[in-house]
């Protein structure tokens, strides 16, 4: 699967973030999300962390179907509700 470049940008701006956020005196931090946005660095490094874990999921089914999710996930069907 090739790499998405621009998402890979945000995540390594976002990292950059939040090391500026925990430094206790930057002339930095003036340029970091949390100035701009309503959400800081870590949830956006979290959500496109998620994001690209579920395009690559999304390969690896459509490549060896349920076998990889069932070797992965302890064996059987997913199940939901009340057992």
């Amino acid at each position: 699967m090739k790499r998405i470049a621009s998402l890979d940008m945000l995540r390594g701006y976002a990292l950059v973030c939040i090391m500026l956020d925990h430094m206790p005196i930057s002339v930095m931090r003036q340029v970091t999300l949390t100035n701009f946005v309503v959400f800081d660095a870590a949830e956006l490094f979290v959500l496109l962390s998620g994001f690209l874990v579920g395009l690559v999921w999304v390969k690896v089914e459509a490549r060896e179907g349920s076998r990889r999710r069932k070797s992965a996930f302890g064996g059987g069907p997913i199940r939901s509700g009340a057992h």
